[in-house]
Parts: C-alpha cells; structure tokens; sequence
C-alpha cells in the first residue's frame, strides 16, 4: 500500500493527458458544483420547490466549510435523504416555502458544524393557517336572509310612518 503523499506526488507527477484541464478544483468548489447538478435534477417533480431549498441550503453551507460535512461524493446523496424525509411532512409550497427558506437562515447562525435534518425542523418557524372560504349557503339560507331582511325592512318603513313630523 502506498503511502498517501506517495499518492499525491504520483498524481501531481502524472503526465497530462490531451484535453485534460490542469487546474486543481478545490473540494468545495466541487461540492457546490455536484450540488448544483443535484439541484436541476427531478424539475417535473411536484416537490421541486423544495429540491431548490435544500440545495441552495446545501451549497451555503458548504461555503461555511462546518466540521463533520459529508463528503463531496456523498452530499448530493445526503441532499436527497433530506428530500425524502421532508417530502413526507406533506408539506405545500405556498405555506412552507418561506418558512424552510428561514429555518435555514436562522440555523446558519447557530451553527458550529454540519447540522442533522432535526436542526432544520427544530428551526422551522409556525405554520400559518390555511385559510379557508366560507361554505357555499344553499338556495334554503339564501331564501331565509332574503326573508329576514325583509322583515327588517318593513319594521323600518312601519317607524318611519308612525313618527309626527
């Protein structure tokens, strides 16, 4: 077995091949590039939106360059385990979207290394109602508040004619 500078110095030796690009990525640059990818991935899927949150999540904390992140190979994958438990929150766009968007945020300023999913959820602000229309009245509730308001009606023409001028 070799031994791992061995190893550096046979690569970094290594003669290059036609075409092949010289320049040394730096992990995290790779990390934020396999996310990206991660990102555009499933863009059919109905949890889209939330593929789009964790990523970006993902790739900014990448940049923080936290102790005990995944490995590079491995975050995209990592991501996707993310996905799927959220997936299973049922949650909706139009309720959860700003509300992960800040979990995250507010998780980025407490955070001293990677996070587990449960920081995010235990960050998640309240969920807002849905708010919910009034019931459609049936041709019965109409009749009656047209009945009633009526009879309101006719009590204030009666007042009007029995008070002297």
């Amino acid at each position: 077995m070799q031994n791992p500078i061995q190893r550096f110095e046979d690569r970094f030796n290594a003669p290059v091949q036609p075409g092949q690009d010289t320049r040394h990525v730096p992990r995290r640059v790779q990390a934020i590039q396999h996310l990206s990818v991660w990102r555009r991935q499933g863009s059919d899927q109905k949890d889209y939106w939330l593929r789009q949150l964790i990523g970006e999540g993902f790739q900014q904390m990448i940049s923080l360059a936290l102790p005990k992140a995944p490995a590079v190979e491995v975050l995209p994958a990592t991501a996707e385990m993310w996905l799927n438990m959220m997936s299973d929150m049922d949650l909706c766009p139009e309720l959860d979207h700003p509300r992960i968007a800040k979990a995250f945020r507010l998780m980025y300023t407490r955070l001293r290394e990677w996070p587990q999913i449960i920081d995010l959820i235990d960050h998640l602000p309240a969920r807002p109602q849905k708010t919910q229309a009034a019931p459609q009245r049936t041709e019965e509730q109409h009749a009656q508040g047209a009945s009633k308001l009526q009879d309101i009606l006719d009590g204030l023409g009666k007042e009007q004619d029995n008070e002297p001028v």
